[in-house]
């Protein structure tokens, strides 16, 4: 595989093919809402009697005990909050495998014809959505059972290192000592072995994810049979699809860093801003008026330069996949589930 002219080429489609931007940004933005949830540690509230005879005053019925009018309204607001989260799910998925899929299509599209059209890149993504949404969830299905059979495996080996280590503490103080250490060498080493093993899980699930995703785009293939030939890929070339995982996670590292303090200084200027506002007028919401915008203009900036980077490495892998793939099946081949 030609790295370093890959990653080159990558880059140059994505900077001169700006019809590729708007499917980055609107990828990278719906794959945020997937983002990890809260610690339940935010803001807390307690009832006390005085809320308690507001909201009486405000609904003379609770006073009287009358519940079974809240229990109909509390189940209608639930039923509405679960039918508009199913909307947006909807919605995230019809977005974001729509763009991620015009991505891999449109790159391809350049690399066969020397240019691209957001309509072409529309039409392929719409059409292969369903495809590529299937992949990911047969991908995440098959992940979580190897990380449950994994985890019940490092346990096993974790407990084979603990029982020695306490029976020598629970010996005598002659061999405390010596458990201690074992229990803390044996600790260590499964601390490795989880990082290695998961470590190694993340490349190939990787791997399979990327090029059954292109098989199915660039190559029209069913669900079943672009993860065939993804696993296969990965089978044939795995020395090579590895070694471009670890590239990609060096850059993904260094611009994580890069932007890391970038990130700070600019929230550091919106409170110093905020701070010196609330001093000047002593008012909490001038203060936070000041501070907002440039709150905003980041998390615009990040979306922003997400989008750009989340295309680069799309592009990065499509052409990986057309490099490592050779004779790849004619595009207009087309497989069924």
């Amino acid at each position: 595989m030609h790295y370093e002219r890959i990653i080159k080429r990558a880059f140059q489609v994505t900077w001169r093919h700006k019809a590729l931007w708007i499917f980055g940004i609107v990828a990278a933005l719906f794959g945020g809402m997937r983002g990890g949830s809260g610690n339940g540690q935010g803001v807390q509230y307690a009832l006390n009697s005085g809320d308690m005879g507001q909201l009486q005053s405000f609904a003379p019925w609770l006073s009287r005990g009358d519940w079974q009018r809240l229990v109909p309204m509390v189940l209608g607001l639930l039923a509405l909050m679960a039918i508009v989260g199913v909307i947006m799910l909807i919605v995230n998925i019809i977005v974001r495998y729509t763009s991620l899929g015009a991505l891999i299509g449109m790159v391809g599209e350049i690399e066969e014809k020397g240019e691209t059209r957001f309509k072409s890149g529309l039409q392929t993504g719409w059409n292969r959505l369903l495809r590529l949404f299937a992949i990911n969830l047969i991908i995440g299905l098959a992940t979580g059972v190897i990380v449950i059979v994994l985890l019940l495996l490092l346990g096993v080996v974790a407990a084979a290192g603990a029982i020695p280590a306490a029976l020598m503490i629970s010996a005598g103080r002659t061999l405390r000592v010596l458990g201690i250490i074992v229990a803390i060498v044996a600790g260590l080493i499964v601390l490795l072995l989880m990082f290695l093993v998961f470590a190694a899980l993340s490349a190939l699930v990787t791997l399979v994810h990327e090029f059954s995703f292109r098989a199915c785009v660039l190559e029209r293939l069913g669900v079943f049979a672009a993860l065939s030939a993804g696993i296969e890929l990965v089978r044939g070339r795995l020395r090579e699809g590895i070694l471009f995982w670890l590239l990609l996670l060096g850059i993904d590292i260094a611009l994580s860093l890069a932007a890391v303090p970038l990130v700070l200084l600019g929230l550091g200027g919106a409170l110093v801003s905020g701070l010196v506002a609330f001093g000047l007028t002593e008012s909490v919401g001038v203060g936070f008026l000041v501070g907002l915008p440039i709150v905003v203009v980041i998390v615009l900036a990040s979306i922003f330069v997400g989008g750009l980077y989340l295309t680069f490495r799309s592009a990065a892998w499509t052409l990986a996949f057309r490099d490592l793939r050779g004779t790849a099946e004619p595009a207009g081949v087309t497989h069924l589930i």
